[in-house]
């Protein structure tokens, strides 16, 4: 096991045979300041099944991790707290490595108030409110997502800027913003808009 870890370059060997960490195993230290641990340990376990069913998603069309678990990505979020939990918090963490050099290829300078839809507690929005001073912004997430974000924005000083509301862009969308923001599944667009939608023509 151990050389199989060094061959993956998580464990390094020294001339003596002795092991030690390697750099892309300090990423595992729970102390380390990059540390992907969480990633490797709680969420792992999450989409390992998923991980299964890719030659199915490749032979059907239909999607992985629905076809292992039986409900979609954010319904399981939903259902396991703590694993929702967990992503909601790395959706965060990342938000400054993701968005950085954002402000430097769309201009703000227009746009008074972002409405966010659907990026859980606020990463994107945490980070442009620090850099556009002017920006006012809207939360909008399902309730059991948005449900910590105030304290997020508290503790950046941001809450007087950032409207939090609860509930599905499925149903509707909060109004009144210059600029709107989405991220979620395709599949779910897409599924929803086929049961939502009426023919408009008899089948041929």
């Amino acid at each position: 096991m151990l050389r199989v870890l060094a061959a993956c370059e998580i464990l390094a060997i020294d001339s003596d045979d002795r092991y030690s960490l390697a750099e892309l195993g300090k990423l595992l230290l729970k102390t380390s300041p990059t540390s992907h641990r969480g990633e490797v340990t709680d969420f792992f376990e999450t989409i390992w099944a998923p991980l299964g069913s890719l030659m199915h998603a490749v032979q059907t069309g239909e999607n992985a991790f629905e076809h292992a678990l039986g409900m979609t990505f954010f319904e399981y979020l939903s259902r396991n707290a703590e694993v929702g939990s967990f992503f909601n918090q790395l959706m965060v963490k990342n938000a400054p490595a993701r968005y950085t050099g954002l402000s430097s290829v769309y201009d703000f300078s227009k746009v008074r108030t972002v409405v966010d839809l659907g990026r859980g507690e606020g990463g994107l929005l945490l980070h442009l409110l620090r850099e556009q001073e002017h920006l006012r912004a809207v939360l909008f997430d399902l309730p059991d997502v948005v449900a910590n974000a105030a304290v997020r924005f508290e503790a950046a000083g941001f809450i007087n800027r950032c409207k939090i509301v609860a509930g599905s862009f499925l149903d509707s969308v909060p109004a009144g913003g210059d600029s709107t923001s989405l991220r979620t599944s395709s599949t779910t667009l897409i599924t929803t808009a086929r049961e939502r939608c009426s023919p408009t023509a008899a089948p041929r």
